[in-house]
């Protein structure tokens, strides 16, 4: 690829999230012969690199100028990182930025951070102003690289801010929690009603911890939607009681196994090395990238 074509192609191909490991090895060492080492980058460049920046170690990441929240959302938006990647980003912004200290970081600065925000010490957490929690709980609660630990010190956060009493808490605030909900205690989970689980989504259904599910009365579980039920691991499912199968069973559309002594049950035909007809139409769409930007 041209010097020349591979500039002008640069953010768009850092618009793109899901670059094969491969390729994104092969884009970053071909970005560090256009643009030279990371430490020249600008804030600018490192914004248009976006989901590349996933191919840097920790230590390069350290060595980006991260000055804007800018760069910090083009970067994090695509869920790329490790967490050693977002904890490297997140000290290298609060470095060059000023927010030194956590308890100072502004509601538009902190919600602007994207799967940064996963990239806070657990003990950082609970430091956070409540109005710049409150006002970043929906980004915080659909980033997908936080950690468990990390995900229970934001709910303990939102216990501190909202009150223990979830079933006092709105509809719009539980469906603002997303994945946060997925680590809720089970006491925390029985007083969840209907109201608030129609808010929240099959894919945080999907990740929730077995004991918030199986917390779950048959009443709750039959006020699914069918999406909802659909996205219920099987082997959850199997752990169930036979009056909490018989809820889900009632609402989903997908059979469930029912499982059997003596014999295995599981998903079958799954790639779970990732779909090639996905590899195949990322590297379809370089040539179509390149048209476009010429």
């Amino acid at each position: 690829m041209k010097v020349e074509e591979f500039s002008n192609c640069f953010a768009s191909m850092g618009a793109i999230t899901r670059w094969p490991d491969e390729t994104l090895a092969v884009l970053v060492n071909k970005a560090k012969s256009v643009y030279g080492g990371v430490d020249t980058w600008s804030n600018e460049l490192t914004r248009r690199a976006g989901s590349l920046v996933a191919g840097l170690s920790p230590a390069e990441i350290q060595q980006l100028q991260l000055t804007g929240v800018d760069a910090m959302h083009s970067i994090g938006k695509h869920g790329r990182l490790t967490m050693e990647q977002l904890k490297a980003g997140f000290r290298r912004w609060q470095s060059l930025s000023g927010n030194t200290d956590v308890a100072n970081i502004s509601s538009a600065d902190f919600s602007s951070l994207a799967d940064f925000t996963c990239g806070l010490e657990l003990a950082d957490i609970h430091k956070l102003d409540d109005t710049t929690f409150k006002r970043s709980l929906g980004v915080i609660g659909h980033t997908s690289t936080c950690s468990p630990e990390q995900r229970k010190a934001y709910v303990t956060k939102a216990v501190s801010v909202y009150g223990s009493n979830v079933a006092s808490w709105s509809p719009a605030l539980v469906g603002e929690m997303g994945h946060l909900l997925g680590v809720l205690s089970a006491d925390h989970v029985k007083k969840l009603s209907a109201e608030h689980l129609a808010l929240v989504t099959p894919t945080v259904i999907q990740n929730f911890q077995t004991e918030g599910l199986m917390a779950m009365s048959p009443s709750q579980l039959r006020s699914f939607s069918p999406s909802q039920a659909n996205a219920v691991p099987q082997a959850v499912y199997e752990e169930m009681t036979a009056d909490q199968m018989a809820a889900l069973d009632s609402k989903a559309t997908l059979m469930f196994i029912k499982s059997v002594p003596g014999t295995e049950t599981g998903s079958e035909g799954g790639d779970k090395d990732g779909a090639p007809g996905l590899v195949s139409s990322i590297w379809l769409a370089v040539p179509l990238i390149l048209m476009a930007c010429k």
